[in-house]
């Protein structure tokens, strides 16, 4: 610059261009110039600060021109004239931004470009639905159940190959034991876990599976030369239990009685407490006027679930021949 040469300085009074919001100004000075807020707020004290002085006129344009880019307003105004300073309007010379401002901000790496955009906040994470959890955990239960069920089904007794049920060793089949009756009379599919208790002589049988701690089911079959009569048996049964004449029944407050009518048999069941014990008389006979008489006695503590079950075998595991 040569001597006697007129040098210019950038004034800012925290003026803001119109159509412009203080805020947004705000904003685009921080971005513009990577300077904490707090020093962004020194400019917009009120007082007129001076940017950059002993520029050159052109030099103080392009100073003028990025910092209107912000919505800021700035004066140029020339500081080696003895007069009252005056602004210097604005030229339309473009050139490249200037050296960095004065009051220690640092010097900016880009313009900023009209309009202000906010930062972009960060994505959300999504959440899983807790349904979908639920769904994941009973899958796996699901697996689980099947992975322990399967261990424990190859893990029964099963008849060796070749081998006959007639020996009354149970054999395996799915989720039941089917247990071939000695003398014939049937083949049941009863829950697994149980011993056996078997007596035959001639034209009977008598089974009894137990199940320990005082589960059982006894079944008693024999041919009937005489005609069997619903009914009449039911009636002498409740005279046998209140006389005492009916073994383990002997004695049993009957709770219920109701008629059974099968495809291939027809009967009667009794539903009985006698103390702390559930007990259930269920008698059929068949085409072939077989009798079968089944009791079940059960702690009434398990009732809920052995009782239901071994219920459910008779009636509906009970293959009659």
């Amino acid at each position: 610059m040569k001597m006697n040469e007129t040098t210019f300085k950038v004034v800012f009074s925290g003026k803001v261009q119109e159509h412009f919001d203080l805020v947004t100004v705000k904003q685009r000075l921080a971005a513009l110039y990577k300077a904490p807020s707090k020093q962004i707020e020194n400019l917009f004290s009120g007082k007129r600060l001076v940017l950059k002085s002993g520029l050159s006129r052109e030099d103080a344009e392009k100073f003028r021109r990025i910092f209107d880019h912000t919505g800021a307003h700035c004066e140029v105004i020339p500081e080696n004239l003895n007069t009252s300073p005056t602004p210097v309007p604005p030229t339309r010379t473009e050139a490249p931004p200037p050296a960095p401002i004065s009051f220690e901000m640092t010097k900016p790496s880009q313009r900023v470009h009209a309009p202000y955009r906010k930062p972009k906040t960060p994505a959300k994470k999504r959440r899983v639905h807790p349904m979908i959890w639920a769904l994941l955990v009973i899958g796996v239960l699901g697996a689980l159940y099947a992975v322990m069920f399967s261990f424990s089904v190859r893990g029964m007794h099963r008849v060796a190959e070749g081998s006959t049920a007639s020996s009354g060793v149970p054999t395996y089949s799915g989720r039941m034991v089917s247990y071939n009756d000695p003398s014939g009379f049937y083949e049941i599919e009863i829950p697994p876990g149980f011993s056996v208790e078997n007596s035959t002589a001639g034209r009977r049988s008598r089974i009894t599976f137990n199940y320990g701690d005082g589960v059982s089911l006894t079944i008693y079959a024999r041919s009937e030369p005489q005609s069997w009569n619903p009914d009449n048996e039911l009636r002498k049964r409740n005279i046998e239990i209140r006389q005492g004449n009916a073994g383990i029944l002997s004695h049993a407050a009957i709770l219920q009685t109701s008629p059974i009518q099968l495809a291939e048999a027809a009967g009667f069941q009794l539903n009985l407490r006698k103390g702390d014990l559930l007990m259930r008389l269920i008698e059929l006979v068949n085409g072939d006027n077989t009798v079968f008489s089944m009791t079940i006695v059960t702690p009434e503590a398990q009732a809920g679930d052995l009782l239901e079950r071994l219920t459910q075998a008779v009636l509906e595991g009970l293959t009659m021949r």
